[in-house]
């Protein structure tokens, strides 16, 4: 059987879910019945929307259009964050390229500079080099010339004419090269004193050339005649007496120029007196040029 205590809880039971159902059912907002109106009173801070301290606000949800276009914004905003970042790393990327061609071309001209330092060191060397060998070849080769060297030498000296009949004096020369290289022929040159007996043979520096050989070359060993050498010298009738009576003598002076292979001109100098027969006439028959021994007009260079 049921306590009385037990009985009292199932009733408060009942009647809480009597209330419940009653409470349920009324409308909102509906006031229960014999509840008094509250008295109207400034509505609580949270509830002042809508008034000046607290505006009223909307909430506007956006719709899919906005939200795709949003989203596309954002992605092209990415897009063009990413293309400004390759741009970015592709101007960095040419600058660092622009410097090292910019290095890369200062050292090649820096590597060119040095490059044209030594071909300029280099010709100096040689050109030095090319002077010394100049040098010691032109040495070489006037020690060879100075040893090897051409040498004209007068073998003859005769008289074509019969000088006493006042007659020009009329000569052949015959000139030879006993050197050891050839001879080019030049001028030679001729000039007649007639000196007492008692006298010395004076110095002439002055013996103009009555002949060139224009260039005629002539080899070791060989023999050149001249022939028909004419000074328009004449013996005046009292020259002419003192040589025939041995008061005086006629002298032939003078030179042969010529040219070694080095292109130096030499000179060989020949002094010569006219010898005939003592106590008889001169004539071109009996009549010759014998060596004089001057040294200031025999001599060779």
């Amino acid at each position: 059987m049921l306590t009385a205590r037990q009985m009292a809880i199932a009733l408060a039971c009942c009647l809480a879910l009597i209330s419940d159902s009653a409470q349920s059912q009324r409308r909102p907002g509906q006031q229960p019945v014999g509840a008094q109106s509250a008295p109207t009173t400034q509505p609580a801070a949270s509830d002042q929307r809508g008034t000046d301290q607290v505006p009223f606000t909307v909430k506007i949800i956006p719709g899919r259009d906005a939200e795709e276009k949003a989203n596309k914004e954002e992605r092209e905003h990415q897009e063009k964050a990413k293309i400004d970042e390759k741009l970015a790393l592709e101007t960095q990327r040419i600058a660092d390229y622009t410097d090292r061609l910019a290095l890369f071309t200062f050292f090649l001209f820096c590597v060119a500079v040095v490059q044209a330092g030594l071909f300029m060191w280099q010709l100096w060397i040689m050109r030095q080099s090319l002077d010394d060998t100049k040098k010691q070849i032109g040495l070489a080769r006037d020690d060879f010339n100075s040893t090897h060297r051409p040498k004209i030498r007068i073998k003859h000296i005769w008289l074509q004419n019969d000088i006493w009949q006042g007659e020009s004096i009329i000569v052949n020369l015959t000139c030879v090269n006993n050197g050891t290289t050839e001879a080019v022929l030049s001028e030679i040159g001729i000039k007649y004193f007639v000196v007492r007996s008692d006298r010395a043979l004076p110095i002439e520096p002055r013996i103009p050339a009555i002949f060139n050989f224009a260039g005629q070359q002539l080899p070791c060993g060989r023999n050149w005649e001249t022939r028909d050498i004419d000074t328009r010298r004449i013996l005046t009738p009292e020259e002419n007496a003192n040589i025939q009576q041995g008061r005086s003598h006629l002298y032939c002076v003078g030179y042969v120029s010529y040219f070694d292979a080095a292109g130096r001109m030499r000179i060989t100098g020949f002094c010569r007196v006219l010898k005939f027969p003592q106590d008889a006439l001169a004539h071109i028959g009996n009549c010759r040029f014998r060596k004089f021994y001057d040294p200031d007009y025999e001599y060779g260079d």
